[in-house]
């Protein structure tokens, strides 16, 4: 029988490589799911584990000593045991090394001035810095301090110096500085999320500044009563991380607690919080393949079942002469069964060998690198069910074929009107029930989460089973029309398709698939567009480099250094105030002079020309002056009242703190206004005040000119005679002051109610800062509105709205967008707590970090739009569209396939037909006229409804479904560009083109005369 069955296969090599063919597309299907799922989770998992960072770490605390401020202190000898009862702990699998550390808070004192600070030992420091200046302390009274602290005017952290440390208990260490060190990364996870770099001043004017690294031998030198905080970290080893070892690692830090604690040890993390973050995202994976791979399965299942039904119905004349030569029942049965099930049994290697290759094609493209793909029992259980499927049709098909009496089987045609009307009844009810279905989940919307991606499926499944059932409908006034016609072609082609709709079930899968494809296409295109508008919203530009910034720092001056042009660098901070009710998101302050050129624009998002538009000013330059003498001429003219105000001069340090200097009083006629400035090494005139006591009474009034100042014996151009220059100062109490530019200067008419203050202000110092809020970013959002934010340092200034409406970068929809010239001009504290960066557009040079560099500024990592957009591309609903748009391209090939093998099944049958018409005078090329029309009208139809139905599908079935794991407010694109659309359906055509001319071909070369003798012999 193996013998007879290879012949069989031999004989009908075409027919039985296409259905192999098609088997093999089925089984691949199926187990690609399970594969690609597996290595998809592993990726996540992945991802999840990087973006915790020092949350997976484990750290061990001295349990005992004295709880102060949150924060558990121990003595020495109690450090030195704990250390010793960790070690005890160890090894532990994936946390291969284990990092000591020893803290105390405390004052430095160098000499000039104190600052608050950490003194830290901790294992292994000297790895995760970089040495600006001298060495790694290594004695018994060694340290070494960071670029920052040492870059404090006037404190005297150099190197060489003596520091006292004197913590809050009072225990003091002096150690040595040795050193100056850079952080590599600040938020790197060795440093296991403890904050060791923070530099700024607190809200008593005293400077804070980054950890001071010592030796442990400094710790052991302190007395033995003297408290600190000891740790002991164990860093997890992300990338060694399996989902297999997730069970092992809850156990792991199950056991862990209760052990630390029996030696004195407590054990905090926040690894079971990662682990649910990383169980959410393996099922939303799982239930996502699963349902995508499930419909290309159900579509594969139908057209393997079509195909092995027209294998097997070719192989009716075989399996009548079969029972002719008196083949026993099991003969019977092994002969009708052998072929399709051998083809089958063949295509599961094939299948699993195509589905790993594909889940591995789809992995380096789509996964993170390194991400491993193996084939898991689920996959070999979905072959089997892949199998077991085809088995089924396997014997529903050859069990009509083998109790078919053996007259019927030779005969030429057949006909089942009750089998027609049945399918009918059936096509009717799937389709009712998958609008049903499509309409509730279209109703529950994303809330239904990835059940929604049935939504295509079942609405090209409706518009593809009825599309078919109204073909011969639609096609039935042609028969009459044609009657008598000349044109044989479509005479013949119209009633093969009205009265023998035998391929109409064909027709209605190769519609479900090119709707899926169409849908396929286009979701895919839409994802990747609103991923790209996301990612650029989220990051806000093309690069963004976080920077280590001193206090005091001009970030704009170097950025504007490095970048002379203006063409793809801007400076950018973003900040949480620290007082003040009304602004209550995130203020991200970008230089709006280069917004344009840096900011990645983002569909639904404020575009970078108007952000620019609405937060610049027009601001001047700030005028910096250094030296140590100020003088200020001026005339003075038609004063009323008295006492005349006093002038004070508003200059902004090095450190970005306000300092008022005082100067003498008005006087009538022209003088010279002397003070003594802080500004030796340079700091910024921000205004010129006219005080006067609180508890003055009357009005006092006057004209003052303003020409000119000098510093140290210099003339500055003080831009008394540009407009923008200077804008009269916020008073305090009553008073006023008209400016107007003249050729003697800058005309100051002042007036003062009762004690009041007025003045001049910079024109690099705006009141209120022009400012665009974003959803709920401030209390009050309407435009015009004047928003209060306070800094850390107590100062205060306004914003006004200029704009309620849209996106913002960054901050989405919670928070504040300023320009920070005009921003850190009027509130210098932001600075302190802000995090800066510098963010870098899509024209920056290959070396623009080398030049940022080279300008002065200390990078400290940061990120890209390249690497959001692909992280966004590996959540589990982005994975899902990718998985479902390479299915549905499948399930049309497939479809296509299929259409192949019915059409070569038929051949023989259409063969007797399309001779005996030739006989009667229709001529070749008439014949293969009408063979060509019969099938453009079968397939063109399932392209012509297909097409709509994908678009239609894009239309109403994408909005509900997810896209990422998490919803945005950036606004989502619901329609590709046509582009994509057209290219999908432009290929569908090509493939029913090629499809119609080789079907109607092979019909037409297998009609000759002789088939006609073959019915007689």
């Amino acid at each position: 029988m193996l013998g007879l069955v290879l012949r069989g296969l031999r004989w009908r090599a075409a027919l039985s490589v296409t259905v192999w063919v098609c088997a093999v597309v089925v089984c691949a299907g199926a187990a690609l799911g399970p594969v690609f799922a597996l290595a998809a989770a592993e990726s996540g998992l992945q991802d999840v584990l990087r973006d915790a960072g020092a949350a997976t770490s484990v750290r061990l605390m001295g349990s005992t000593g004295q709880e102060t401020g949150g924060a558990t202190r121990v003595t020495m000898p109690e450090a030195d045991e704990r250390f010793d009862a960790a070690a005890r702990l160890l090894p532990l699998a994936h946390r291969p090394r284990a990092v000591r550390s020893l803290l105390v808070i405390a004052n430095g004192d160098a000499g000039p001035q104190v600052m608050h600070s950490r003194l830290v030992w901790r294992d292994g420091v000297c790895a995760q810095v970089r040495l600006v200046a001298g060495r790694c302390p290594t004695g018994a009274d060694e340290a070494m301090v960071s670029e920052r602290a040492a870059s404090y005017r006037d404190v005297g952290w150099k190197p060489g110096a003596r520091l006292t440390m004197t913590a809050t208990d009072g225990t003091a260490a002096v150690v040595r500085i040795v050193g100056v060190y850079r952080p590599i990364s600040t938020a790197s996870p060795a440093w296991s999320g403890q904050i060791f770099f923070q530099s700024g001043i607190d809200s008593y004017g005293t400077p804070f500044t980054d950890a001071v690294f010592t030796t442990r031998a400094v710790f052991e030198s302190l007395p033995k009563d003297a408290l600190v905080e000891q740790a002991v970290d164990l860093p997890l080893d992300a990338a060694s991380v399996r989902l297999a070892d997730l069970p092992a690692l809850r156990a792991q830090v199950a056991a862990l607690r209760p052990a630390a604690r029996d030696v004195g040890l407590n054990a905090s993390t926040e690894l079971a919080g990662v682990l649910r973050r990383a169980d959410a995202v393996h099922a939303r994976i799982d239930v996502a393949t699963a349902l995508v791979v499930l419909q290309l399965c159900v579509l594969g299942w139908l057209v393997l079942h079509r195909v092995l039904v027209d294998a097997v119905e070719a192989r009716s004349a075989d399996i009548a002469l079969a029972k002719l030569r008196g083949f026993g029942r099991g003969a019977l049965v092994r002969f009708g069964l052998g072929e399709p099930i051998a083809l089958l049994l063949l295509a599961v290697p094939a299948g699993a060998a195509v589905a790993f290759a594909a889940a591995t094609a789809l992995t380096r493209a789509a996964l993170l690198p390194g991400t491993p793909v193996v084939f898991p029992w689920q996959a070999w259980l979905a072959l089997a069910a892949a199998v077991a499927g085809g088995v089924a049709a396997v014997v529903q098909s050859a069990w009509t074929a083998l109790r078919r009496p053996v007259l019927e089987q030779w005969r030429r045609t057949r006909s089942a009107p009750r089998g027609s009307r049945a399918g009918l009844l059936a096509d009717a009810a799937v389709a009712v029930l998958a609008v049903a279905a499509f309409v509730v989940l279209r109703l529950v919307g994303p809330a239904a989460g990835p059940l929604t991606l049935l939504g295509p499926g079942l609405l090209v499944a409706a518009a593809g089973f009825t599309g078919a059932r109204l073909l011969p409908l639609v096609l039935r006034p042609a028969v009459p029309a044609t009657v008598a016609s000349r044109r044989i072609p479509l005479f013949l082609a119209v009633r093969q398709v009205v009265r023998r709709p035998a391929g109409l079930r064909l027709v209605a899968l190769l519609t479900v698939a090119t709707g899926l494809a169409v849908f396929g296409v286009g979701g895919q295109a839409v994802a990747a567009d609103n991923r790209q508008a996301r990612a650029a919203a989220e990051v806000g530009a093309t690069r963004v480099e976080r920077l280590q910034v001193a206090p005091g720092e001009d970030v704009l001056g170097k950025v504007a250094a490095a970048d002379p042009a203006g063409r793809w660098a801007a400076a950018a901070a973003t900040w949480l105030p620290s007082g003040g009710q009304d602004v209550l998101g995130t203020v991200i302050a970008v230089d709006a002079r280069r917004l344009a050129a840096a900011e990645a624009p983002a569909a639904g998002v404020v575009p970078p020309a108007r952000l620019a538009a609405l937060t610049r000013t027009g601001t001047v330059d700030p005028l910096v002056v250094r030296g140590r003498t100020l003088v200020l001429r001026a005339t003075v003219s038609g004063t009323t009242g008295g006492p005349l105000p006093h002038v004070v001069l508003e200059v902004r340090a090095p450190g970005g703190r306000p300092v008022e200097v005082p100067s003498s009083s008005l006087r009538t006629g022209t003088h010279d206004y002397r003070a003594t400035i802080p500004c030796a090494d340079g700091c910024s005139l921000t205004g010129i005040g006219l005080s006067r006591s609180v508890y003055a009474e009357g009005v006092v009034a006057g004209t003052a000119v303003l020409h000119g100042i000098e510093v140290d014996g210099r003339a500055v151009d003080a831009g008394f005679r540009d407009r923008r220059g200077w804008h009269a100062a916020v008073p305090q109490g009553t008073a006023s002051d008209r400016l107007r530019v003249t050729s003697d200067g800058l005309e100051d008419r002042f007036r003062s109610d009762d004690g009041g203050t007025g003045g001049i202000t910079q024109g690099d110092v705006v009141d209120p800062v022009p400012a665009v809020v974003a959803g709920d970013g401030a209390r009050r959002t309407g435009v015009g509105d004047a928003l209060t934010v306070a800094s850390v340092d107590g100062a205060t200034t306004r914003l006004r709205v200029q704009s309620d409406t849209g996106v913002l970068p960054v901050v989405l929809d919670d928070g504040v967008l300023v320009d920070l010239r005009s921003f850190s001009a009027a509130l210098p504290g932001f600075g302190f707590d802000a995090v800066w960066s510098v963010w870098l557009g899509p024209h920056a040079p290959p070396d623009a970090l080398q030049r940022l560099q080279r300008a002065g500024l200390v990078l400290d990592g940061g990120t890209t739009l390249a690497d959001r957009r692909a992280e966004l591309s590996r959540e589990g609903p982005a994975l899902a569209l990718l998985l479902l748009a390479v299915c549905a391209v499948a399930g049309a090939l497939l479809a296509m396939g299929g259409t192949a093998v019915s059409i070569g099944a038929a051949v023989r049958r259409r063969s007797y037909e399309a001779a005996a018409l030739g006989t009667v005078g229709i001529r070749r090329r008439q014949l293969y006229g009408a063979a060509l029309v019969e099938q453009l009208l079968l397939l063109g139809s399932a392209v012509v409804v297909g097409v709509p139905a994908g678009i239609l599908a894009l239309v109403l079935a994408l909005p509900a479904v997810p896209q990422s794991n998490e919803a945005s407010p950036v606004p989502l694109a619901l329609l590709p560009s046509p582009a994509p659309i057209v290219l999908c359906a432009a290929v569908l055509v090509l493939l029913v083109g090629a499809t119609v001319l080789v079907s109607a071909s092979r019909v037409v070369r297998a009609a000759s005369s002789s088939r006609l003798r073959e019915a007689e012999e």
